[in-house]
């Protein structure tokens, strides 16, 4: 993608971010959040537009990528590919799992003790109507994070957003 986009004459930054469980959220949100002010200060050195700053990412990049897309003036576009976009969810048993896959590996917490960090944490539950363009991209076999996640992201999101809001699952 990056490639393809290079070719068009974007210029892209391949960023790295802290990982759990050495590093616990939100240091990867930190990371991301820094890299994304380094990209506003520094685009036009690098032959960039300081007013025009997207982020992308797949998977965990796809969930912090879409938080810094609800948060206002972060980013002019966000896309996320096959993200997580819910935090706080344990309506079915694969939910449940995922969320104890995250209290214990990714927040060190449980999500009774500090539901704040989870509900902050969850695109889900951040939509608002300031949030970047944004494009959402899933697949319909996904068998880590439920296509049926991101339809509801991009229900709720579309329902309030001023912005634009694509969707593209790929069967």
């Amino acid at each position: 993608l990056m490639a393809r986009m290079v070719s068009l004459g974007w210029i892209c930054l391949s960023i790295d971010y802290r990982t759990a469980p050495r590093h616990r959220w939100p240091a990867p949100l930190e990371d991301v959040t820094a890299a994304t002010f380094w990209a506003h200060d520094h685009a036009e050195e690098i032959g960039g537009d300081p007013n025009f700053i997207a982020i992308a990412g797949a998977s965990a990049g796809g969930h912090l990528a879409s938080l810094i897309g609800l948060t206002p003036g972060m980013v002019d576009a966000a896309v996320g590919i096959y993200g997580s976009y819910d935090w706080t969810s344990r309506s079915t048993l694969w939910r449940k799992l995922f969320m104890q896959y995250i209290e214990s590996v990714i927040v060190g917490r449980s999500f009774a003790s500090r539901p704040d960090v989870f509900f902050s944490a969850s695109p889900m539950d951040r939509v608002n109507p300031w949030a970047a363009p944004m494009m959402l991209v899933h697949g319909t076999r996904d068998v880590l994070i439920s296509v049926k996640e991101a339809r509801e992201f991009h229900r709720r999101l579309s329902a309030i957003s001023e912005a634009a809001v694509d969707y593209l699952e790929i069967p």
